[in-house]
């Protein structure tokens, strides 16, 4: 076996472990989503997370979200999330998996690290930072899930997390 080849096998391996990792963190996701544990994520689980991090969502919103992973609106499954999740929902994960420490908002790191999870990739760091800082519209050092809400930056997220 030569060296390119394993090479490329290290490579496929290290994909491998970071798809593994961010399905891991998207089931720990889910599970924090799933408020009343009925293993379906309901219009009315979304709204009970969307207040928590203080960001007003009117009910039909989430109902509309939910929809979008399940549309006979009875709630969706762990595995219609990964098939389906919206924009909306993939900002959400961001915040869910980067909070890691729980105080309802990102520092860089944990932006980035919410990021690597949901969108299964690294952007180079200098990016990442002007990303942060373009997103951190009140300029306090950290992102709330109300500016992470604001749909026009997913795009700018995408770009350097695809």
């Amino acid at each position: 076996i030569n060296a390119e080849y394993m090479g490329i096998i290290i490579m496929e391996e290290s994909k491998k472990e970071a798809m593994e990792a961010g399905m891991a963190a998207l089931k720990k996701t889910f599970r924090k989503l799933d408020m009343d544990k009925d293993g379906k994520v309901t219009a009315k689980d979304l709204r009970d997370v969307f207040t928590e991090f203080k960001h007003d969502m009117p009910i039909e919103k989430c109902e509309e979200l939910a929809k979008r992973s399940n549309p006979d609106g009875t709630g969706f499954t762990f595995e219609q999330m990964v098939a389906s999740t919206s924009d909306a929902c993939k900002l959400l994960f961001v915040m869910l998996i980067g909070d890691l420490n729980g105080d309802h908002k990102l520092d860089f790191a944990e932006f980035k690290f919410g990021c690597t999870k949901v969108f299964m990739g690294v952007a180079p760091e200098e990016e990442a930072k002007a990303m942060f800082t373009k997103l951190d519209t009140d300029k306090d050092g950290f992102l709330t899930l109300s500016e992470l809400m604001k749909m026009q930056y997913l795009p700018l997220i995408l770009t350097f997390y695809s």
